[in-house]
């Protein structure tokens, strides 16, 4: 069992306090270290989408599902930028931090779902099926989990900040599929 100082620094007879997983789990302080990392990965892979989009603009316009990948892909790093840096903010409630997320998250889900929708009436031949349903797959890998931390923060509830993790790998694997298809795929 990991153990946290007590408010002032010791436990009764000082010894430091037990702090459980559950405790972890709502507790913004504790997760700084994930938050700043997050925060890193979602503003670096941020600039590789910009610049693959900048190099590959000719070839994105002509898809007309690609603008909509790209910004699929720049919502989901942004969602996870903008969790990183509410998990960061000093002094806010649980409750405020649920909030937060949870209309990020909502934000970051609805914009891929309605992108999708508009690329399939577009380009109804353009991508199989199978890649239709990995690419939905991918966006809800990177919004649902960050969905569900805002509720449990919410509710004092069901894992809390640790959806949040799952979310952050969810939107990396996302960010980094959507990467090599700007980059790499669309040369093809």
């Amino acid at each position: 069992m990991a153990r946290l100082p007590s408010p002032g620094g010791r436990g009764p007879a000082g010894h430091n306090r037990p702090v459980t997983t559950a405790a972890i789990a709502f507790d913004a302080s504790a997760w700084t270290s994930f938050f700043v990392a997050s925060a890193t990965a979602a503003a670096t892979l941020s600039g590789l989408i910009f610049v693959a989009v900048s190099i590959n603009l000719e070839h994105i316009v002509v898809h007309p599902s690609l603008p909509g990948r790209a910004l699929e892909t720049i919502v989901v790093l942004v969602q996870l930028l903008l969790v990183a840096l509410a998990g960061l903010l000093p002094g806010q409630s649980r409750t405020a931090l649920g909030i937060e997320v949870l209309v990020v998250a909502a934000v970051a889900w609805a914009i891929p779902l309605e992108l999708q929708r508009r690329d399939r009436s577009r380009a109804p031949s353009e991508m199989t099926r199978s890649r239709k349903v990995i690419r939905g797959l991918y966006t809800q890998a990177a919004t649902l989990p960050f969905l569900v931390a805002g509720v449990s923060l919410i509710v004092c509830r069901g894992g809390g900040l640790y959806w949040t993790a799952v979310g952050a790998a969810g939107a990396v694997v996302a960010a980094i599929t959507g990467a090599w298809i700007l980059l790499v795929e669309i040369r093809r």
